[in-house]
């Protein structure tokens, strides 16, 4: 089952954690491959990613739908 995913901050890096989970799936050097981890757990339209500051705060959402716009 797919879940939101969120990007946070983790002692010094970027982690993934799916919602409602406390473990991290993922833990990343950079924000953006972090991002680009949680756009691969996210299986359905009713999902999205959302990013947080360094100070624990949503700094950004993205649904599934601008995550992967369609190309012409």
């Amino acid at each position: 089952m797919s879940r939101n995913q969120h990007v946070v901050p983790y002692d010094g890096r970027w982690a993934v954690r799916a919602e409602g989970n406390i473990k991290v799936r993922s833990v990343h050097e950079s924000r953006k491959d972090a991002i680009n981890a949680a756009r691969n757990c996210i299986s359905s339209r009713e999902y999205g990613v959302i990013v947080h500051g360094r100070d624990g705060k949503i700094r950004d959402k993205m649904s599934n739908n601008n995550l992967f716009p369609p190309r012409f």
